[in-house]
């Protein structure tokens, strides 16, 4: 019965992808983070439609600024976050794009380097805070199917992280914005499929 059992799912393993789009995503980002600032950045993605319209997305992301460079002053945030979800695309008639809105729950990491005056030796000192949390994010946005491969997107969202230590009582959310491209590995953009 093992066998059998390792055999079909070996075989639902290799006929899934043959049954699914397969893409990749590479987008540059800009997201504000409430107390952490805003941030620059940039990060890929990786789905796998389970219904034709509808699939599983991996996507991870990571931005960063600095402000009163060389001062006393000086802080330096760095954000990452990595997340699963889902991603519906509402495929628009006659038109060779979609509208996309996808949810997803990860972990995000966030970095805070500054200045510090260190009394013994008289002199400012760097520190450095690092954190792992938990995020939650919503985007939707528009696809532009320019070929069977490649797609042009744009994408708005908002993003909530949750910390426990030293980012705790602060308030790390907010909107982002992402410019970016997908590249369908497996099978063909649909909307541009069906019309041929």
């Amino acid at each position: 019965m093992r066998k059998i059992l390792v055999s079909l799912a070996f075989v639902a393993a290799m006929a899934a992808p043959s049954l699914a789009n397969v893409y990749l995503d590479a987008y540059g980002l800009f997201l504000t983070s409430g107390d952490a600032e805003y941030q620059y950045g940039g990060g890929a993605g990786l789905g796998i439609d389970f219904l034709p319209d509808a699939g599983f997305v991996w996507r991870g992301m990571y931005g960063f600024s600095s402000f009163d460079a060389d001062t006393k002053k000086e802080e330096t945030y760095g954000f990452m976050m990595q997340l699963f979800g889902v991603e519906y695309t509402y495929q628009v008639p006659q038109a060779y794009m979609g509208w996309k809105s996808s949810v997803m729950i990860g972990i995000s990491e966030l970095s805070k380097e500054y200045k510090e005056y260190d009394t013994m030796s008289m002199d400012y000192k760097s520190r450095d805070k690092r954190e792992i949390g938990m995020t939650v994010g919503i985007w939707t946005g528009v696809i532009f199917y320019v070929s069977q491969h490649v797609a042009p997107f744009i994408d708005v969202g908002y993003h909530y992280s949750s910390f426990s230590g030293y980012f705790k009582n602060d308030l790390i959310h907010g909107a982002h914005i992402m410019l970016g491209v997908r590249f369908t590995l497996w099978q063909k953009n649909r909307s541009i499929y069906n019309q041929y």
